[in-house]
């Protein structure tokens, strides 16, 4: 995972106050991304733009961000993964654009500039949080992942827009008043978390999954749907498929999903607890794997709730190299007093 951070401005900028604390930002994130950092300003100093790094593929310099268009037009951080880059990579070669380097980010912010918004983000797979800045236009979009798999808060104060992978980096944001939000606390209360588009925080929204928002000089637009949930069995006519149909296709999109995601120039590795789902899903890697796969399970003192046995036997039946780690009682302790700050929100 990455972190991204940013501040968008539809106001004329004041050099007496300044607006983020690029420091705090990027120490609030760092946990998110350790390898690099960077940070992009325009020259008004209206955008600002910052991302820590966690290197995954392309671990060269053609891989850090932000990340400008190669026509200049966009400007973009992102944290996620495009699962399909190279398939969208060779697309996008037919259409006569040359690449520097081999990252899914380049790739993506090409394929904004070549295919616009909308149609880039229904071609590609993948879990990610994006911040793009049109440098023509002088807006903003923020899109999230189809399921929301990737964090995205953003808020909108005074015709300043600050956006972060995490709440805590809002405190670097000089408009940010930190008030709780009173509907939030009780939708907590009922659901147990508090749902999107709504945040602990009156100055914070969550952006929807499966939705994108623009802001420009001329309006700030809603959240826009460009994938819903509910319409895919329509649209795929999931709902008419026989039994051995639906088994042989969930089977064949399983084997694809694990297939992208083994595709990594780092070391990758799987949890394992020996259950139904992790056990399913290693066994598939490992099947897939020329070399011997890494699976890792962490264990309890506490047997009613250690997983550990059950994921070891797993993990010899299909031949993995497994590793344990178990945790005490006591390092669990320790970790109270750091939850509320690593949770951001209830």
């Amino acid at each position: 995972m990455c972190g991204i951070a940013g501040l968008w401005q539809n106001v004329d900028v004041s050099v007496e106050k300044k607006r983020i604390n690029e420091n705090h930002i990027f120490s609030s994130l760092q946990h998110r991304g350790p390898d690099d950092k960077g940070i992009w300003k325009s020259d008004d100093s209206r955008v600002v733009f910052l991302q820590t790094r966690l290197s995954i593929v392309d671990l060269t310099e053609n891989g850090h961000q932000p990340m400008m268009s190669q026509s200049g037009k966009y400007v973009m951080t992102y944290n996620g993964e495009i699962y399909n880059h190279e398939d969208l990579r060779e697309d996008l070669k037919m259409e006569g654009v040359c690449f520097t380097g081999r990252s899914d980010t380049e790739v993506l912010v090409e394929a904004f500039d070549r295919w616009g918004i909308p149609e880039t983000l229904t071609k590609i797979n993948g879990m990610y949080s994006i911040a793009l800045h049109n440098t023509e236009t002088h807006s903003l979009t923020l899109a999230r992942d189809r399921l929301g798999e990737k964090p995205l808060y953003y808020g909108v104060i005074d015709g300043r827009v600050f956006f972060a992978s995490e709440l805590k980096a809002f405190r670097g944001w000089s408009d940010f008043t930190g008030k709780i939000d009173k509907l939030a606390i009780s939708q907590y209360l009922y659901y147990g978390f508090v749902p999107a588009p709504e945040s602990i925080f009156l100055d914070a929204k969550k952006l929807k999954p499966g939705h994108f928002i623009t802001f420009s000089f001329k309006c700030t637009s809603e959240q826009t749907c460009f994938w819903d949930i509910s319409k895919i069995p329509e649209i795929y006519g999931v709902n008419k498929l026989s039994r051995p149909q639906a088994l042989s296709g969930l089977k064949s999109l399983l084997y694809d999903s694990v297939k992208l995601r083994m595709k990594s120039d780092v070391r990758t590795g799987t949890f394992l607890s020996g259950g139904i789902d992790s056990s399913l899903i290693t066994a598939m890697i490992q099947a897939e794997s020329d070399v011997q796969f890494d699976s890792y399970t962490i264990g309890f003192g506490e047997k009613d709730f250690d997983e550990s046995p059950a994921a070891k036997r797993i993990a010899k039946y299909i031949g993995t190299n497994h590793h344990e780690f178990h945790v005490s009682e006591t390092e669990l302790l320790d970790l109270v007093p750091k939850m509320a700050g690593i949770y951001c929100e209830p």
